[in-house]
């Protein structure tokens, strides 16, 4: 028997790397630094607005742009499809629900993806435990039988007060020796 049945990876960081094609856009920068934990979507896109001066239609622009800035991380996805034949793999989205939605256009998440959850859709931060706790219930299973690969450190600290596994992504070799160890998934990592 494994030690787990899901694999949660974080998006941004983790699944999906900057793209070496993506021509820095200011106003892209400083909104996607403000898009990275998103709790109330329905509120932040005026405020960005406001803030960048943004006119309606270029709401629509930057979203776009923001979700270009972004490719497969290709040492991860290479590693995908077994993983995805082991486990059921789901994704985890701080960011703009949007990116998301383009993302699984692009990439066609669904062949090896089972979910995505957004923070905006689920209402709850990627720093909170609650988050965590939501995504084992939602994919049927206790705590302990999920294991979250995230590169940012509250997250898979949050994720640890839940009673998830956890694994700070580096890199894939090191994910594949902590799946051949889980029990270091919960031990107290600095």
């Amino acid at each position: 028997m494994r030690a787990f049945d899901v694999m949660i990876f974080d998006t941004y960081g983790v699944a999906f790397a900057r793209s070496p094609r993506y021509l820095e856009i200011e106003v892209v920068e400083k909104i996607d630094t403000a898009t990275r934990d998103i709790v109330d979507e329905e509120r932040l896109w005026p405020r960005l607005a406001r803030r960048n001066r943004l006119a309606a239609g270029e709401v629509d622009w930057v979203q776009e742009k923001l979700a270009a800035k972004y490719c497969k991380n290709l040492d991860l996805w290479r590693a995908i499809p077994a993983w995805a034949a082991e486990f059921r793999l789901m994704l985890v989205h701080g960011g703009p629900p949007r990116l998301l939605d383009h993302w699984r256009q692009t990439y066609d998440l669904e062949r090896y993806f089972s979910g995505a959850a957004t923070t905006a859709s689920l209402r709850l931060s990627r720093v909170d435990p609650a988050l965590y706790r939501r995504l084992a219930a939602d994919a049927g299973l206790p705590p302990e039988r999920c294991l979250l690969v995230d590169d940012e450190r509250a997250p898979f600290d949050a994720a640890r007060e839940a009673g998830l596994g956890v694994y700070r992504f580096g890199t894939v070799y090191g994910l594949r020796a902590l799946l051949a160890k889980p029990a270091a998934a919960f031990e107290v990592q600095v």
